[in-house]
């Protein structure tokens, strides 16, 4: 079962204990056809792998870039002074709504407070009045 593999001193065969005999031209001519497949196909991955890293650094680049005023240019006062005014109004409803929910959870828990106290034989709420 073992194979004995002799390699000549001139390179010319690969000879095997086997009837499995291969000239050496052959054999380069396919790794040479391998390594040359691979190499293409390596610089087209590594080509097409820069190219799409060159996309993305130039999209972050944009992406990230610090915007001046000459990038927007000017707005006349009037619409400025509605944004302002739209701003505010948005704010102040946003307090109001804030406020209104603290004191509706105000209420839940005034009112779970005098459920427990109702709870005891002889407990009386402290706000009875």
């Amino acid at each position: 079962m073992n194979r004995v593999i002799t390699i000549p001193s001139d390179s010319s065969s690969v000879k095997s204990s086997k009837k499995n005999t291969r000239p050496t031209k052959q054999v380069n001519s396919i790794n040479a056809r391998k390594e040359r497949l691979y190499a293409v196909s390596r610089t087209k991955k590594q080509e097409d792998g820069r190219k799409r890293r060159e996309a993305i650094a130039l999209k972050s680049k944009a992406r990230n870039a610090v915007l001046t005023p000459e990038d927007f240019g000017t707005i006349p006062m009037s619409q400025a002074d509605q944004m302002y005014r739209k701003g505010q109004k948005a704010l102040h409803q946003k307090e109001i709504r804030i406020a209104k929910q603290l004191e509706k959870k105000f209420n839940e828990v005034i009112a779970m407070h005098e459920f427990k106290l109702a709870e005891g034989a002889f407990a009386t709420s402290i706000y009875d009045k």
